[in-house]
């Protein structure tokens, strides 16, 4: 069993969030599962789809980008969602 440097992964990735990097690990080996993709040359037959994203990530192969969408109002509001918290 390989184990991964879940900190480096993220701080190579550009992901201050552990559980953000969980999800896209997650998502990646999903994808690679629905293809059925072959293994990459080098890489075990047997390999799980996780393992398989992790390398990708750890490896730089794999690069995530993130769009910041700023939040609207909810019909009533004045201030935006956190007028809600007061």
């Amino acid at each position: 069993m390989i184990f991964y440097n879940m900190d480096k992964i993220a701080e190579n990735a550009g992901i201050q969030n552990k559980y953000m990097l969980t999800l896209v690990i997650a998502q990646r080996a999903r994808q690679l599962s629905e293809m059925r993709v072959a293994p990459a040359e080098g890489e075990e037959e047997d390999e799980k789809y996780i393992s398989q994203a992790l390398q990708e990530m750890e490896s730089g192969r794999l690069s995530v980008s993130f769009n910041t969408v700023n939040p609207q109002p909810l019909p009533g509001e004045t201030n935006g969602p956190s007028s809600m918290a007061e």
